[in-house]
């Protein structure tokens, strides 16, 4: 967890977001620069072109190894990260000064002047990684919990654990299997948003879930299964059905003295859940 918060930090240079924003920051401080010394418009605007062609290869150079390169990088402490991205930077600094000496061909080169201008530019933009990765960081942790909070029920983790307490001495060969289902059930419910699972393994989660809950309901609960297994192999969201099943427990089984009936079905051509 710590190299995670450590690449956010401090390299997370592989967005479009932060391209553009050092791409332009470079452009602004080079069109500061390429007023110092001219005369007129049409000076300032041939000077700068000069400044920003020596200047963009090198910073996009900088944002692509840091973005090659973030997880060794990750590995280094944060002031071992500040040096290297200070380093590149200068190293940068350098190329671009080599391209101004074979373009302009100045009678001095700023060999020196380019190493610490790239070095404090890189500084500035490692900064700013730093902070925005810092802000956006308790924003992304609350999200995350409520989108925990939202997918898992918080009496259905406590029933859980009531069914399989009053379980251990009257069949504890039953309350170590519900103790699994519910290991695996949390298991597929911390799977990280935008993958994909098959059908099967949704199928294979919602068969946990109900078979926790026939713990608790008994008879109340009665489910019919009709799965086609040609259906199982296509591509799903993860945890799509287990919600769908839950609240057909929870709105059909619950409130209804005698219980209801739950039938799950899946076809190739469609699937379609529903409660009775």
């Amino acid at each position: 967890m710590q190299a995670r918060v450590q690449r956010a930090l401090l390299f997370d240079a592989c967005q479009l977001g932060v391209v553009v924003r050092a791409v332009l920051l470079v452009e602004v401080i080079m069109a500061v620069a390429a007023m110092f010394g001219a005369t007129g418009l049409a000076m300032w605007l041939g000077q700068m072109a000069i400044l920003s062609g020596a200047a963009l290869p090198g910073t996009l150079g900088w944002l692509l190894i840091a973005c090659g390169c973030k997880r060794w990088l990750a590995r280094l402490p944060h002031a071992g990260q500040h040096a290297c991205g200070i380093a590149l930077g200068a190293v940068s600094g350098l190329y671009g000064c080599g391209l101004l000496a074979l373009v302009a061909r100045p009678v001095e080169v700023p060999w020196v002047a380019s190493a610490f201008t790239g070095a404090l530019l890189s500084a500035l933009l490692v900064a700013a990684l730093a902070l925005r990765a810092r802000g956006r960081t308790p924003a992304e942790t609350t999200a995350r919990l409520a989108e925990l909070q939202a997918r898992i029920r918080p009496h259905f983790l406590f029933n859980s654990l009531n069914s399989a307490i009053a379980l251990v001495r009257e069949d504890p060969g039953r309350a170590e299997s519900l103790l699994e289902d519910l290991s695996e059930l949390f298991r597929h419910v911390l799977v990280e948003q935008g993958e994909s699972v098959t059908l099967a393994e949704e199928v294979q989660v919602a068969r946990r879930y109900l078979a926790i809950e026939e713990v608790r309901f008994g008879d109340r609960l009665r489910v019919e299964w009709s799965i086609d297994p040609l259906a199982g192999s296509a591509r799903v969201p993860a945890l799509f059905l287990q919600p769908l099943v839950e609240n057909a427990v929870k709105h059909g089984v619950e409130p209804s003295p005698t219980g209801a009936d739950v039938k799950v079905t899946t076809q190739r051509p469609a699937a379609w859940w529903s409660s009775r």
